[in-house]
């Protein structure tokens, strides 16, 4: 709490320097409170049972999507039909006209074969066109993303972060061996401190 409210008084304070109300931050120099950081949250077998069972449709897609990929909320919003290569089963994230990865960074994610065995992926699935893999203006995902977070908490536990999807396909990898390394090109993350955090598993 104090961590946060001092985020938010610097960059009060920070905004009232650039106006020329005053002259200088004095929350500059204020270190904030050191806390251990936690092990990223793991959703088990029967959690993500629950989730996919009470959702329908394009929603159950979204989160077979996120546990069998570990894309961002944003990039599995942004990602295109041109973005997913069925020959080779990757599906592309890449920045665009319209969406930029948070780490800037172009990269290439299998597709496990569960995926494409639930249909969430497929050229012959036209309805996921018109939810997700979409050509639409990217103001649109504010829309989705409220519509699915409304489906988790009429149909799936109450405390369903999305995030959490990401962090059990990383930790999920780190529980069947893989490399730090390969890790951190399919999470895209830019710094390998961040992709040790699943060292627990």
């Amino acid at each position: 709490t104090v961590n946060n409210e001092l985020k938010q008084l610097r960059t009060v304070l920070s905004t009232a320097v650039r106006w020329e109300y005053i002259k200088e931050n004095p929350t500059e120099d204020v270190k904030p409170i050191r806390l251990p950081k936690p092990a990223p949250p793991l959703l088990n077998q029967v959690t993500c049972c629950e989730v996919v069972l009470g959702l329908l449709g394009m929603d159950s897609h979204f989160v077979a999507i996120g546990l069998n990929t570990g894309m961002r909320l944003s990039e599995i919003l942004a990602i295109t039909w041109d973005d997913i290569a069925f020959r080779s089963r990757v599906i592309k994230v890449r920045s665009g006209d319209r969406f930029t990865p948070k780490s800037r960074r172009n990269r290439e994610i299998p597709i496990p074969e569960f995926l494409l065995d639930v249909s969430a992926l497929g050229p012959t699935v036209k309805p996921l066109a018109k939810f997700y893999i979409t050509m639409t203006n990217p103001a649109d995902n504010k829309h989705r993303s409220k519509k699915f977070f409304k489906g988790i908490e009429e149909s799936g536990p109450s405390t369903f972060p999305i995030h959490d999807l990401r962090h059990t396909y990383g930790t999920t990898l780190a529980a069947n061996g893989e490399d730090l390394v390969t890790i951190k090109a399919l999470m895209g993350h830019s710094d390998i401190h961040t992709t040790m955090r699943y060292l627990h598993a």
